[in-house]
């Protein structure tokens, strides 16, 4: 997972306080129904081994090998749930989370693990804030959006990061015109999918995940 730290200081203006999506969703129209956004299966869905998965003790992404003092990464230390420890916005958002910097220390160099409760506390803030990023992407279409189109696009907004993912622009296009189908081709007709998913087939796989949950939806 990839973030700004400008991106994200940005959207939250300083604060963490954003709202819960969920519920029913007002189209405007009595006749589509619209399933609502669920949080808890963004969250279900990222700590899947297919996806981000779940790990407590930092890891180097490059080998998936854990690390601990003394040992050295090929890639970015990462705990959590994708957690980028390498990240600019690492600290600020551990520290929202209540993880001081001491302690911040200690997991990045493997001195420690992170508890349940502190891995949950910071990946609501990250996927809070790809929430908010979605909803800017979606330019006000959000209401209007079937909730399983949300959990795609929240997800895929935090595996990519709010500055790569804005780069799919006919892939939001599609979501903002409620084209679902035509969002999943969007998704595999990409560089990512082409090129990178080529050398690394773990990015089509996933790919193919959203795409599929897009065109299942009716």
């Amino acid at each position: 997972m990839k973030q700004n730290r400008r991106d994200f200081l940005k959207t939250f203006g300083g604060g963490l306080g954003v709202l819960v999506m969920g519920g029913s969703l007002d189209t405007g129209s009595s006749d589509v129904e619209i399933m609502p956004y669920d949080r808890n299966a963004v969250f279900e869905s990222l700590k899947s081994p297919c996806h981000e998965g779940y790990r407590t003790h930092v890891y180097d992404d490059a080998t998936k090998k854990s690390l601990y003092p003394g040992e050295s990464a090929r890639g970015n230390r990462t705990i959590g749930v994708g957690f980028n420890l390498e990240d600019s916005i690492s600290n600020y958002v551990f520290c929202e989370a209540g993880i001081d910097e001491r302690r911040f220390e200690d997991l990045y160099y493997g001195r420690a693990d992170m508890t349940d409760s502190e891995i949950n506390k910071v990946l609501e803030i990250y996927v809070k804030n790809s929430e908010e990023e979605t909803k800017t992407l979606l330019e006000g279409k959000w209401n209007g959006i079937d909730g399983r189109a949300l959990e795609v696009a929240v997800e895929f907004n935090y595996w990519l990061g709010n500055s790569r993912s804005r780069s799919f622009k006919n892939f939001w296009r599609a979501l903002r015109n409620g084209d679902y189908r035509q969002a999943a081709e969007e998704l595999k007709d990409s560089y990512l999918y082409k090129v990178q998913g080529k050398k690394l087939p773990g990015i089509r796989k996933r790919i193919n995940e959203l795409a599929k949950k897009l065109k299942n939806i009716k």
